[in-house]
């Protein structure tokens, strides 16, 4: 029997320019369903002022657990945190990431 709601979530892609270099980009996954892993963001609102979900590194094949929070009263501030992902990793997985795991997204 399927599951019949709705949720509000962000799904999205990603593109990471160091020193002018693009090292990682899901840029050409724009526009393809989400379902199939095209997408590299997915996540749901935890409260007002906080999302949780998941960010697929392609450079290295796996899944982080991916924060984002609010952090000034007129929503231009927001903190990105990365973490390794719960749970089961596949074996051989790769440790570490490719993109930041700490920063601050400015409006």
């Amino acid at each position: 029997m399927p599951l019949n709601y709705d949720e509000e979530a962000i799904v999205g892609w990603h593109k990471y320019i160091k020193n002018g270099i693009i090292v990682e980009s899901s840029l050409q996954y724009i526009g393809l369903p989400y379902i199939g892993g095209h997408a590299s963001i997915l996540a749901c609102t935890k409260s007002p002022v906080k999302v949780y979900g998941s960010l697929r590194e392609h450079t290295k094949s796996k899944s982080s657990d991916l924060y984002l929070s609010m952090i000034n009263s007129n929503y231009t501030l927001m903190e990105w945190k990365l973490y390794e992902a719960r749970g089961l990793t596949p074996q051989g997985s790769i440790k570490g990431f490719t993109l930041p795991v700490d920063i601050i997204l400015t409006k």
